[in-house]
């Protein structure tokens, strides 16, 4: 049996060692935590996207950055009304869009068959679908939160004065199938 002097330095001696073990713990977490951090690749500036499988008419959608994209592989009939037409569109030749210089004509992108736009944020994330008119060879893009519609250059239709264009982001093509986007 122990004596009361050898307990007391058992129980001081266990106390000690789970003492250093918890300490342990909460060093390592924030060793990790450092390293973690510093070892993190900072986000980056852009992204590259292969938009190699679109066809004609059809769009796809990037999330990157806490934000949506739409890249939408235009019909040859679908470019020539674009620039036919300017009829019930709020802002027709983007005076007041967000877009770099490249854009800065009706069909807004640096490739007459590819619009590339960042979507709006909706807090509800309703969707944005692109809306074919079969008839006419066209189509338009629905924002089905808002009911908001935009042509296939993210032109607003509409009278409004609140309604926007899409926002056009930097984008530099390093093939005819691979782009990449900025922030």
């Amino acid at each position: 049996m122990l004596s009361g002097i050898d307990k007391k330095l058992l129980y001081r001696s266990l106390l000690k060692i789970l003492i250093a073990v918890g300490l342990s713990f909460v060093v390592y977490a924030f060793v990790a935590d450092y390293l973690t951090e510093t070892d993190k690749q900072p986000d980056e500036d852009f992204i590259q996207i292969d938009i190699g499988p679109l066809c004609g008419g059809q769009d796809m959608r990037v999330r990157w950055d806490g934000r949506s994209l739409i890249i939408l592989n235009r019909s040859i009939k679908s470019i020539e009304h674009l620039r036919a037409s300017v009829d019930g569109l709020a802002d027709p030749y983007s005076i007041r869009s967000r877009q770099p210089d490249f854009a800065e004509h009706p069909l807004r992108s640096s490739r007459d068959d590819f619009f590339i736009a960042w979507l709006p944020a909706s807090p509800a994330d309703c969707g944005f679908s692109y809306q074919p008119r079969v008839e006419a060879g066209t189509g338009y893009l629905l924002d089905a939160c808002t009911g908001n519609q935009y042509d296939l250059s993210g032109r607003f239709f509409g009278e409004s004065g609140s309604g926007q264009n899409l926002e056009v982001p930097e984008y530099r093509w390093l093939g005819p199938d691979v782009v990449v986007i900025f922030k």
